[in-house]
């Protein structure tokens, strides 16, 4: 557990926080959970993504009994995204001291979230029109509240809460701590908290911090074969987020991903928020492991297994860049962040490095699965019954019409090959590529299933040709 154990003795917390995987506190955790664990208010400075949630999760819950009527904490976020994120990571972090959390939030129907308070919660999560709606309604009420937390509170102000935020201050008892943490610290985030916060322990986390763990990488490209690079990152089988300025991008590489039989996801700022919602859902349960997004994902987007970031379009200012290259590497984890450069956008680099304060390292066309290194896929364990059908000595070769021409590497194959017909990697042999032509050992039991499952297969939006390689001991199709 290393540094958690020196943060917190609680453990339940401590067991939670190890199943979750966190390996080392983040720099904003670090700072403000001794201070809020000794009940003092925090005033905390710190990017989307450093770790604010788990930072006053820690706080709330050890400080807190869980099986009250009305709740004792109150998380304030300002958007429904956010507070689906924040409630998902709470209720992780108290699976061990039973915590009822509950989110509520505009967009949904108001007499489910009723009734899940009236069934009585510990902590709620939920955006500020919402909060005062269910408490004018008598549905919720803040009499018990004993932590309340604002989170992202200059993002709040922005969208014009500044109102309704200190209308639920009022609402809650004046002997509350209070936990307020902020991107920046405005004016008008100042003003607020003189007006909500006692003596507050200010904690600055430098808003430029990338996550330590993420190593910074860029390729050179030509615009036209940016997806033949990003094919590369897809064949290491990690989980990836792809970034695009606009939204026709977003669209017109999802269709290729899907073409050529990548599962993957789709979000950007026209699709309906039900829509939007589903799809972050799927990939934040691996549901498919790329994600293709316009920054509207970048910032208050919280999925912590990311892997991979990809600036499939490299972004115009650095604060982008970082707000990006932030969704990986998360709790101490080990992330990559990939920038392909034309060079037309080669000025861009200075600034991404000049504002991070870190060289970004330089790497091949053909080099970036190396850098990133491929990921075992672990399959299901067989059943009893099915033990010893993994890969055995009689084997078939099939032939395949894509080549090195066509982008493909042996691990994008074999992956296509998993994919399209459902077959584990430790049923698929020998891989040859030649430069329009493949060649795959695969189990002759398996062999006709795999050639149909190619044949139905579109790479880049032409169907595939697949049959037996020309041998010998190719047995006769039945």
């Amino acid at each position: 557990m290393g540094g958690f154990e020196e943060l917190t003795g609680n453990k339940k917390v401590l067991s939670a926080i190890s199943d979750m995987g966190w390996c080392e506190p983040t720099p904003i955790q670090a700072a403000s959970v001794p201070a809020g664990l000794s009940g003092r208010d925090v005033l905390g400075r710190a990017q989307t993504g450093s770790g604010k949630t788990g930072a006053y999760g820690i706080v709330i819950i050890a400080r807190t009994k869980p099986g009250s009527k009305l709740p004792t904490s109150l998380v304030v976020v300002p958007t429904r995204e956010l507070a689906e994120q924040v409630s998902g990571e709470l209720q992780k972090l108290s699976k061990n001291t039973n915590h009822v959390i509950a989110s509520v939030f505009g967009g949904a129907s108001a007499e489910g979230q009723i009734r899940k308070l009236a069934h009585g919660c510990d902590i709620v999560v939920g955006t500020p029109g919402r909060i005062l709606d269910l408490y004018r309604r008598d549905a919720l009420d803040l009499s018990n509240v004993r932590e309340l937390v604002l989170d992202e509170a200059d993002r709040m102000l922005d969208m014009g809460f500044s109102e309704d935020v200190m209308s639920i201050v009022s609402l809650v008892p004046g002997d509350r701590q209070t936990l307020m943490y902020s991107a920046t610290l405005s004016d008008a985030v100042a003003e607020v908290a003189f007006g909500t916060m006692r003596d507050p322990e200010r904690i600055s986390i430098a808003e430029r911090t990338v996550p330590p763990k993420v190593k910074q990488l860029y390729v050179v490209t030509e615009r036209k074969d940016k997806i033949h690079r990003l094919n590369e990152v897809i064949s290491t089988n990690r989980k990836i987020i792809v970034f695009c300025s606009t939204r026709k991008m977003v669209e017109e590489l999802y269709r290729r991903l899907s073409e050529q039989g990548s599962r993957v996801g789709a979000i950007h700022g026209e699709m309906p928020q039900r829509r939007r919602d589903a799809t972050i859902a799927g990939f934040r349960r691996n549901s498919m492991p790329i994600l293709v997004a316009t920054d509207v994902a970048a910032r208050g987007m919280d999925i912590e297994d990311v892997e991979v970031v990809v600036n499939y379009d490299s972004p115009y200012d650095a604060e982008d860049y970082v707000h990006r290259i932030g969704r990986a590497g998360r709790a101490g984890r080990t992330g990559w962040a990939v920038t392909f450069i034309t060079p037309s956008e080669d000025r861009r680099l200075p600034a991404y490095e000049e504002y991070t304060k870190t060289r970004i390292k330089r790497v091949r066309k053909d080099g970036i699965a190396y850098e990133i290194g491929v990921r075992e896929v672990r399959e299901k364990e067989p059943k009893k019954e099915e033990a010893g059908t993994s890969l055995p000595k009689d084997l078939v070769s099939i032939t395949v019409d894509l080549g090195r021409d066509s982008g493909i590497d042996r691990n994008a194959l074999a992956r296509i090959v998993m994919d399209s017909a459902r077959v584990p990697r430790d049923r698929i042999g020998k891989i040859g590529i030649s430069k329009d032509r493949s060649f795959i050992e695969v189990n002759r039991g398996d062999a006709d299933r795999i050639i149909a499952s190619l044949n139905r297969f579109r790479f880049n939006g032409k169907p595939l040709k697949s049959r037996y390689a020309p041998s010998k001991k190719r047995p006769h199709p039945l």
